[in-house]
């Protein structure tokens, strides 16, 4: 405290220095690099900034569209929920700096994947074309065992038929031979009668 008789200048606390921008070393320095290497300034991250604050506005103003006769309540609730998880990106956006070069790195890893998923979708794709032929030959097959059937049906039938005819024959050949017996009988008595 001042004594209430002193008339000369106040006493001032002693200024505080600005301490020296600490250098950019470990993580912070590989993220500068990262960025550098990757041409993101700070013109790209506001306009990535803009860009996200446009989208979670035209996402909120989209959600109006579920009156509209396609739109249904799950359409108009997940545009909602996409509005507030961009809007909670764009807030959090600028403390993800460091998520940045894991992307880059991630990049590389998902044009990887993104080869691999063209091999599969080539050999799904010779895999479908395989199957189609072997479905092709397949009804071809069954087409020609439906044929072959119905030819050995019609074979059964006519031998069905000939064996009726066959029976009937049996039976005309046995009345047949009965009449000739007894022709014969006759003609015999006859030669008999006319001998004596």
């Amino acid at each position: 405290e001042l004594a209430l008789d002193y008339d000369g200048p106040a006493a001032t606390p002693p200024q505080r220095r600005a301490a020296p921008a600490a250098a950019a070393t470990g993580v912070s320095a590989q993220m500068d690099k990262v960025m550098e290497d990757a041409k993101i300034g700070p013109d790209l991250l506001k306009g990535l900034g803009d860009g996200m604050r446009n989208l979670a506005d035209t996402a909120s103003k989209m959600s109006n569209l579920s009156d509209a006769a396609v739109a249904t309540n799950e359409y108009a609730d997940n545009m909602r929920s996409a509005s507030k998880t961009l809007t909670q990106m764009n807030k959090s956006y600028g403390t993800s700096m460091q998520a940045l070069g894991a992307m880059s790195e991630a990049s590389k890893g998902a044009k990887d994947y993104q080869a691999q998923v063209l091999t599969v979708t080539k050999s799904l794709s010779a895999l479908n074309a395989l199957y189609e032929m072997e479905l092709q030959d397949s009804q071809s097959h069954t087409k020609a065992l439906n044929k072959f059937y119905s030819n050995v049906t019609d074979a059964l039938e006519s031998m069905a038929e000939a064996g009726k005819e066959t029976a009937a024959f049996q039976i005309q050949l046995n009345q047949l031979t009965s009449n000739v017996e007894n022709l014969n009988k006759v003609y015999g008595g006859m030669l008999t009668a006319m001998k004596s």
